[in-house]
Order: C-alpha cells, then sequence, then structure tokens
C-alpha cells in the first residue's frame, strides 16, 4: 500500500509597532515603523498589513509612508506579498496630527498559509497629542529717538518678543508694518527679515518657554 502524506504548510507570522515620538503637539509628525515577521516554519505567501487609526483625526502622508500601502478612509492596507520563513520586512507609516487627544493605530497581519499562533498577528499603540500652548508677547518695540529727525537720517527700532509659555514654540514669525511707505526706506535688520511693499516680516524660528 502506498500512503500519501498531504502538505499543508504553516507559518507564524508576528507584527510589531513602534511610534515616534510618544508625545506631539498638534500639527506635529507622527512616525511609525511596522515590523512584520514570519518565524516559519514555512514561507508565507499573500501577506497582507492592515493598519487602522482611531481617536482623534490625522492627515495621512503619503509621500513618506511606505508605497505598497494605500490609505482607504481610516485604514491602510500594505500589500507585502511572499515573506520567507525567519525574514522581516520594516513598513513606515507617517501621519500629521490635527487635534489634541489620543490617536491609537491597530495593524493586524494575515497571509494565506495556516497560522497557528495568530495572537500576535495583531499590534496597538496608542499616543498623546497635546494642545500647542504657548503665549507670545510682544515685549516692546521702541525707537532710537522719540523727537524729530532730520532727512535722510536712520531711525533703529528695537522690537523684542518673549514667550512667556509653558512650551517651546517653533516657526516664530514677526510682522511689523504701518504708514511708513511713503516716508521712510528699510535698510538692514538684525534678524533674518525681508521687506514686501510696506511690510517688514521676521522669521524668528524657536522661541523657548
Amino acid at each position: 500500500t502506498t500512503q500519501l502524506v498531504a502538505f499543508i504548510p504553516s507559518v507564524d507570522l508576528e507584527v510589531t509597532l513602534t511610534a515616534s515620538p510618544e508625545i506631539v503637539n498638534v500639527g506635529d509628525a507622527l512616525s511609525y515603523t511596522v515590523t512584520v515577521t514570519n518565524k516559519g516554519p514555512d514561507q508565507a505567501t499573500g501577506v497582507t498589513l492592515t493598519g487602522t487609526f482611531s481617536g482623534v483625526e490625522v492627515n495621512y502622508n503619503t509621500t513618506d509612508s511606505d508605497t505598497r500601502c494605500v490609505l482607504d478612509d481610516k485604514t491602510f492596507t500594505c500589500s507585502m506579498g511572499t515573506l520567507n520563513a525567519s525574514a522581516s520586512t520594516e513598513i513606515p507609516i507617517h501621519i500629521t496630527t490635527t487635534t489634541h487627544g489620543v490617536v491609537a493605530l491597530t495593524a493586524n497581519v494575515v497571509g494565506s498559509e495556516d497560522d497557528p499562533s495568530s495572537s500576535n498577528n495583531q499590534a496597538s499603540v496608542n499616543n498623546t497629542v497635546e494642545k500647542l500652548e504657548f503665549d507670545l508677547v510682544l515685549f516692546d518695540a521702541v525707537a532710537n529717538v522719540s523727537t524729530t529727525v532730520e532727512t535722510g537720517s536712520d531711525i533703529t527700532y528695537t522690537v523684542i518678543v518673549n514667550n512667556d509659555g509653558a512650551k517651546s514654540v517653533n516657526d516664530v514669525t514677526l510682522s511689523l508694518s504701518g504708514d511708513l511707505a511713503s516716508r521712510v526706506s528699510y535698510v538692514s535688520s538684525t534678524a533674518s527679515c525681508n521687506q514686501v511693499q510696506a511690510v517688514v516680516t521676521c522669521q524668528l524660528g524657536s522661541l523657548a518657554a
């Protein structure tokens, strides 16, 4: 007699998930690294990763995220094809936060083969999105003279901007304007400023709390 033994391939797909940074401000970028591993013993085919966002609203960054992934509403699906035994692959996912609260990402991986150890097929991570709270104060704006000046003389304005908030703030911009276009001409500044018509705009960068 001849015995026929059916070969049923078996895999153990595992997904892990990390996010950076753990706490972000509204409008900041949040980066995920999703790692899918085939712990064997056989080759996995038809490997598909799905990830679903919940909690606060976010904007999915298609440009910087893995090209194997396609977003539909709040769920992205990544077609990963074949994954050999003991092999791993990383899937970068990038979003931008829009409101404060908690954003959660749950990732799940499946393949075409039998996966008896399905408890490691899913992973999730929560991140806190904080309000961007700062208090910018235009502390002072004075000229070097308070009386009349001769035509052709320089007038130097000193503008002091403070951040009285509890957190640092990035990309601070100062705009200076007034009814001066017909009487004075912009010469220079110590900050990174430029003039367009009667408005002087200065890029101040970051201000610590």
